[in-house]
């Protein structure tokens, strides 16, 4: 703790700013002891927190209870639902309210956590009662149509009302996709320094003892493998036989049998000696014709540019949260990359 004592006092000198202790707090873990928790707080001056702070507006510590700390979603959206009772509100305008009102109150939570399935159904749950309320709150209106059956476009009848649980997870795959494309923030370089340092996202495995915010994100995991591809540059860093690279709508993985003579490979290696060009002869010779049509399909840069990731789900390739609800939701295939 002196040392890291040391390095906040470091910090204080080169940037000019102070670090505040009163408003700093410690959590320890059931396996820490009491003298090394007094300890600790007494050589840092910060005193002891039991967890239940809060920074940047949200739960600093997460114990095995998510419904409990995460709990407080569903108390401010009930409790913001209950202040427009006594207003004369009228369907329409009801629904405007849930729409960019209440339903974007736990999104910056989503960012960051993937709420207990449990505490979705409990918010849409209060959500539905409102939208079809009789004379009180608390008196249960005639409902029309079921909440699933709202949440559909209104192209085919809904109203376009949005399913929590897959819009968190649409919402936490943009952070997916961040550790993916962007290895050199903050985040990603903790991450993956602590889950998959010897791998990318796509191949971590969730690990011993992930942290809540681990777990969130790696929930997006499996959906971002299937509708992610390697975007072809100089092809250093793209495998031939394990990457997704092919474009269409396959796997985008090589099916051509691979021969044992045969070792692992980039798709550098299937360029002529210039760069520039496809080695059609080598590839004739390793691949079907599907394979060998679809390879020959894909353009070679003419500049040195680094291999990237492209998002099936959209035509420019960058990731959204609309497209990945959509997928989530089965409202549309993925036919976006070409």
């Amino acid at each position: 703790m002196h040392v890291v004592r040391d390095m906040f006092q470091g910090y204080e000198k080169l940037s000019c700013e102070v670090v505040n202790y009163s408003k700093s707090s410690m959590s320890f873990s059931l396996n820490v002891s009491e003298p090394d928790k007094q300890m600790c707080c007494q050589i840092l001056g910060i005193p002891r927190e039991g967890g239940q702070s809060k920074y940047l507006g949200l739960p600093a510590l997460v114990g095995k209870n998510k419904m409990i700390i995460l709990g407080y979603l569903r108390d401010r959206i009930h409790s913001r639902l209950k202040s427009w009772n006594d207003r004369f509100v009228s369907r329409v305008g009801t629904t405007v309210l849930l729409k960019n009102v209440v339903q974007t109150m736990p999104s910056y939570a989503m960012n960051v956590f993937l709420l207990p399935k449990e505490l979705c159904d409990d918010i849409e749950k209060v959500m539905n009662e409102f939208l079809w309320r009789g004379s009180k709150f608390d008196k249960k209106g005639l409902r029309w149509r079921s909440w699933k059956g709202l949440c559909m476009p209104k192209e085919v009848g809904g109203l376009g009302f949005r399913r929590l649980r897959e819009f968190n997870l649409a919402m936490l795959g943009k952070q997916g996709w961040r550790l993916i494309t962007d290895e050199s923030c903050l985040m990603s370089r903790v991450l993956k320094a602590r889950y998959f340092p010897n791998t990318n996202f796509l191949n971590a495995k969730l690990g011993n003892n992930p942290s809540f915010i681990w777990r969130s994100i790696f929930e997006t995991q499996e959906l971002q493998k299937n509708n992610t591809r390697r975007r072809v540059g100089n092809g250093v860093d793209v495998q031939v036989w394990a990457d997704a690279w092919l474009p269409g709508q396959g796997s985008g993985k090589i099916s051509s049998i691979r021969r044992r003579s045969v070792r692992d490979m980039n798709v550098a290696a299937l360029h002529d000696i210039t760069g520039k060009k496809w080695n059609v002869d080598k590839i004739c010779s390793l691949f079907n014709e599907e394979d060998k049509k679809l390879i020959l399909s894909i353009p070679i840069s003419a500049q040195d540019r680094k291999d990237g990731y492209w998002w099936k789900g959209e035509t420019n390739g960058l990731y959204s949260v609309k497209s990945r609800y959509r997928l989530l939701m089965g409202e549309f295939q993925a036919d976006g990359w070409k």
